[in-house]
Parts: structure tokens; C-alpha cells; sequence
């Protein structure tokens, strides 16, 4: 993007045709901050809610990766704050960097607990509820729920 296009210079102040295409449209980012403060709000607070015992409802003691989905969403909820900050407050280029990869750890994270979430992070809550499930067996799995 050198020599054709001319690299725009950083800042809020200089954000208008350079930072989202030909129009300039300010839209896009009144936009993304919306989307990444849902993002923050929704996956973060909501699985907060749920690791805190707060919000109950939705645990069920069955052998489904989705079982954990709210407290898998903490570490993506974070990600979208620490997009929100960084779309707020322009970086560097290390910092952008730092932030690149702190997103993709995020995901990543998220997407592992999704897929298996240790023993050792549940809530004691959720210890308790699945200790009677499998006293009872009330489980829907075999075996019980998932360990």
C-alpha cells in the first residue's frame, strides 16, 4: 500500500477518507463500537453472571459441549472490551500488535472452553449440581454428566 496509496496518518483527526474507504463514512465505526459493547455486555456480563451463580437457569447437568456456552463466553466477552478500548483510543503499532494477538488468544480460549471446559474452572455450583446428579441419576447422559 506504499506507493500507490498514500498511508494515512494516525489519529482522530485525520480519520475522514482515509480510515473507511473512499465516502468516508462514520457509520462503520459508530457501528463496530456498538457491536463490540453487545459483545462485551452480552458474552462477558452474561457469563459472569452464570460462573458467579447469579444466573442459574440455563446449567442443566446433561453431556453437551454446550452446557458451558455462558461461562465459555467470558474470555470472548473480554475480547470484545479490549477491541472496544482499542477502537476508542488509537494505538501504535506494538500496541496493535499486542492487541492482535490478545483477540486471537480470546477466541481461542473461548473456543476451548467451549469444547472441553476443566473441572478445576467450574463454579462450585455447578460441582454441587452435577455431585447430585449422579447421586440421583437424574443425568441424561451415560454415565452422568460430563467430567
Amino acid at each position: 500500500m506504499g506507493a500507490l496509496h498514500p498511508l494515512p496518518e494516525r489519529g482522530w483527526d485525520n480519520w475522514q477518507g482515509n480510515m473507511f474507504g473512499p465516502n468516508g463514512s462514520g457509520d462503520a465505526i459508530g457501528t463496530w463500537l456498538i457491536v463490540m459493547l453487545l459483545g462485551a455486555a452480552i458474552c462477558g456480563g452474561g457469563g459472569l453472571l452464570a460462573l458467579s451463580g447469579s444466573w442459574r437457569r440455563w446449567y442443566r447437568p446433561v453431556e453437551s459441549p454446550i452446557r458451558y456456552a455462558p461461562l465459555a463466553a467470558v474470555p470472548f466477552g473480554l475480547g470484545c472490551l479490549i477491541e472496544l478500548v482499542a477502537t476508542i483510543f488509537p494505538l501504535g503499532n506494538a500496541a496493535e500488535q499486542v492487541v492482535v494477538v490478545a483477540l486471537f488468544l480470546c477466541l481461542l480460549l473461548s473456543l476451548l472452553l467451549f469444547l472441553r471446559f476443566p473441572a478445576q474452572l467450574r463454579p462450585r455450583w455447578i460441582r454441587q449440581l452435577d455431585g447430585e446428579a449422579l447421586e440421583k441419576g437424574r443425568a441424561t447422559g451415560e454415565g452422568g454428566p460430563a467430567r
